[in-house]
């Protein structure tokens, strides 16, 4: 027959293989429990036994690590990615654009499953697609609309069905561009938009379960606020610890300030208590001096007295002694 006489190899196969299975996840609805049956089949077909071909000048391994599979999931995402133009205001581009957008969310959601999946094999750039998608969404400044419904919807999804391999990788990684800061931020994103409503109820819902995934991760992502969500976890316990340093330290300034303050009024007080002791000293020796003075000056009055008395008894002896 005609086909056997075109040897098209495994990579030709596979190519045609994973195009059928990614313009299913385009149609099928982001929350159609299909989905997860495209995922399922990939997950069986790498319990077959392993197959390598050569493809551009390398080995690959069918199902598992192949050319293939990359080239057509970048190419769909590419295709797909409605984020870089705004809504039309035309009926019928707006409906095109529409149905694009939702194309759009259930691929995003079909990444995500496959992702979170057993099927996935982590390599070089396999977290390019939630880094841009989730960023879009609590990073940047969200568009009104149909297409911010939509923005918001893949990030969810992203979160929902891979958050933990992406938590993980994140944590592992730990760098500014992918590390826990920019996990805390989104963290934060998805609470502030909660919080202030206005949304659908479709949006809201998924929202709610991204919003669950994370606290299943990291339960004290409820209690963090503000930019200490932004930093890793262990720099957040890392602040705590300082805080909790800077705390003590105070109490210890607090305390090392009281105690100054009283050793100065201890030694005010004793240097008053000093001065007023010899005070004491010098006016008791002041009043005894003068007490001294007053008393030589009695015994001097008393001699004088005493001198002239014997003056004037010597003197009516001698004139009784010449009158005989």
């Amino acid at each position: 027959m005609p086909y056997r006489l075109e040897d098209k190899g495994w990579h030709m196969y596979l190519y045609g293989f994973y195009e059928t299975i990614l313009e299913q996840a385009w149609l099928l609805r982001y929350d159609d429990p299909r989905q997860d049956c495209l995922v399922h089949l990939l997950v069986d077909l790498q319990k077959l036994p392993k197959v390598t071909y050569l493809s551009y000048g390398r080995e690959w391994i069918a199902y598992h690590d192949d050319s293939a599979w990359g080239e057509r999931t970048e190419d769909k995402w590419n295709a797909k990615f409605e984020s870089d133009r705004p809504e039309p205001t035309k009926p019928e581009a707006k409906e095109d654009f529409i149905l694009t957008c939702d194309e759009w969310v259930n691929y995003s959601c079909f990444l995500a499953r496959f992702l979170g999946s057993k099927a996935h094999m982590a390599h070089k750039g396999h977290m390019k697609w939630p880094s841009i998608d989730v960023e879009l969404a609590l990073e940047k400044p969200l568009p009104a609309g149909k297409l911010g419904e939509c923005i918001l919807l893949v990030a969810s999804n992203w979160l929902i069905h891979a958050g933990k391999i992406i938590y993980e990788d994140m944590k592992k990684l730990g760098t500014e561009r992918w590390g826990l800061g920019r996990w805390g931020r989104w963290t934060e994103a998805i609470r502030s938009i909660l919080e202030a409503g206005g949304k659908t109820d479709e949006v809201t819902a998924r929202l709610q379960a991204a919003w669950d995934t994370i606290l299943s991760l990291n339960p004290n992502a409820s209690k963090l606020k503000g930019s200490s969500e932004v930093k890793e976890s262990g720099e957040v316990e890392k602040s705590s610890e300082v805080e909790k340093s800077s705390e003590v330290k105070g109490v210890k300034e607090d305390s090392e300030t009281k105690d100054d303050i009283e050793m100065k009024e201890d030694s005010q007080l004793k240097e008053s208590s000093e001065a007023e002791g010899v005070k004491d000293v010098k006016e008791d020796s002041e009043m005894k001096d003068s007490s001294g003075v007053e008393k030589d000056s009695e015994m001097e009055d008393d001699i004088v007295m005493m001198e002239g008395s014997k003056v004037k008894e010597s003197s009516e002896v001698k004139l009784g002694s010449e009158a005989k």
